[in-house]
């Protein structure tokens, strides 16, 4: 560790930064019905800028498929509404601004005892949605289905990616392309389709294009792939991936260390039982896989989210334990910035069958949890439960993050300026290479000299006088 209290501290304020709070949440009182095989979204559906919630699957209680909206008085006060859409089970949802007018439209796809249904719900204000006319979706619903969306073919507007079964029980897997107003295409390029498992798509070569990892059952096989992305077309399935076949569970994709390239997580099962992974890019559409001390999950999901508001993004987990007694998990992952999770020991109910979604609940700056699922023992015993927890951490003031810390011009040719905030006392910096090797670099003042070290990517580390510390990534050109 190189010593930066006088350079760079003198040139700040003495004070001490306030230790980060350790993220906490409690138990809404808040009623909402239990459904399993659901698939919950926050919305804002009455253009009041508050997040509502829609959830959508089935109630073994009254042994009906529902589809449910519940309104939000900005307090985490939740009323259910009577807006209706087709009710579906096994299905997916995504929420976005698909036409390109400021609000956030509703994608929905699943399955009926009747068949599957699929339709975009177009927001046209002050809680009115309509089916928009111009979309010819028929034959393309799907359940046991995951879907993701992402700017395919760079024009500007997020498309969408599907893979389930469809009205016939046979997999089928497609691209949605948007025209920019909410009007969907389909595409003519071709997928394998699978069934009961998850998707992502994202940069795993920092090319700009979003490439695509998915995986489940096809052909009653472990089906797992990944493609690139080349202006929009996407190639092969690549070999090797580093993933192992998996199915019978969710991923979720984003930056999670310091690299440039897109991570994935995953919980699902396998043939060797279930497994639950971080997946760090290796730049090439490879990875490498961490168990890390992640609980191994089926039946599971997973969600990405900074619910602690440090910059990075923290993981939710749930499903079944691979013990004799299948224990039901939820639990709350916190990320330190380089892609490692810790339990953070918050106390939820245990569910599978049922994803969580983030919700902005009760107006304040952290993001709380709506778990949906299934919590019963044994078949054919179900337990749905749906319930928001509120994230009651404090507020931190002037919290040293990764947000408050400035790193300029980067990239950079050489001199790297340290910009923090007025009441943080750095005292010790290090930075390494990629691969944890610490190097020695010249510091004058509130700035480090990078200029001796080859183009690549390194990582400064600043700790603070209470023992706080923050990571940050610089290019060297």
């Amino acid at each position: 560790m190189k010593t930066l209290l006088l350079l760079l501290a003198m040139m700040l304020s003495m004070t001490t930064v306030v230790a980060q709070q350790p993220v906490t949440f409690d138990i809404s009182n808040e009623t909402f019905t239990g459904l399993i095989a659901s698939a919950p979204v926050a919305i804002d559906i009455n253009d009041d800028n508050i997040d509502d919630l829609f959830n959508n699957g089935y109630d073994p209680v009254e042994e009906e498929i529902k589809s449910l909206f519940y309104t939000n008085d900005g307090s985490a006060n939740f009323t259910l509404d009577s807006m209706t859409t087709p009710v579906f089970s096994m299905g997916a949802t995504a929420v976005f601004d698909a036409d390109a007018d400021g609000d956030k439209d509703l994608f929905y796809t699943g399955g009926t005892l009747s068949g599957n249904v699929i339709g975009f719900l177009e927001n046209l204000g002050n809680g009115n949605f309509s089916l928009k006319s111009c979309n010819d979706l028929d034959g393309l619903g799907l359940y046991s289905v995951t879907l993701s969306r992402a700017d395919i073919d760079n024009d500007g507007d997020d498309d969408l990616f599907l893979s389930g079964y469809d009205d016939f029980g046979e997999e089928l897997a497609y691209l949605l392309i948007n025209d920019g107003t909410g009007c969907f295409s389909l595409s003519t390029q071709q997928f394998d389709g699978a069934n009961g498992g998850g998707s992502v798509l994202a940069d795993f070569d920092n090319d700009g294009d979003p490439d695509l990892f998915y995986f489940g059952t096809r052909n009653n096989d472990t089906y797992t792939v990944v493609r690139m992305n080349t202006n929009g077309i996407f190639g092969s399935p690549l070999s090797n991936i580093g993933i192992p076949l998996i199915f019978d569970g969710k991923a979720a994709g984003a930056f999670l260390n310091s690299d440039e390239f897109a991570d994935i997580v995953f919980a699902a099962n396998s043939s060797t039982g279930a497994q639950s992974k971080v997946c760090f890019g290796n730049g090439d559409g490879t990875f490498t896989c961490f168990q890390q001390t992640l609980p191994q999950v089926r039946q599971g999901s997973v969600l990405l989210e900074d619910f602690d508001n440090d910059g990075d993004k923290d993981l939710l987990i749930n499903g079944k334990l691979f013990n004799s007694n299948e224990t039901r998990i939820t639990k709350l992952f916190l990320n330190d910035g380089i892609g490692n999770f810790s339990n953070s020991n918050q106390v939820f109910t245990g569910v599978y069958n049922g994803q969580p979604t983030a919700i902005h609940a009760n107006g304040d700056a952290y993001l709380d949890i709506f778990v949906a699922g299934d919590a019963g023992i044994g078949f054919p015993f179900h337990e749905p439960t749906a319930e928001l927890y509120i994230n009651t951490t404090p507020l931190g003031v002037n919290d040293f993050t990764k947000e408050s810390v400035m790193l300029y011009p980067n990239p950079t040719n050489g001199i790297v300026n340290i910009e923090l905030p007025s009441d943080v006392f750095v005292t010790d910096f290090m930075v390494t290479d990629m691969s944890g090797k610490q190097l020695n670099v010249p510091y004058d003042g509130p700035q480090i000299d990078l200029s001796g070290l080859d183009a690549g990517i390194y990582l400064l580390n600043l700790q603070a006088e209470d023992g706080q510390s923050v990571t940050k990534k610089i290019i060297k050109n």
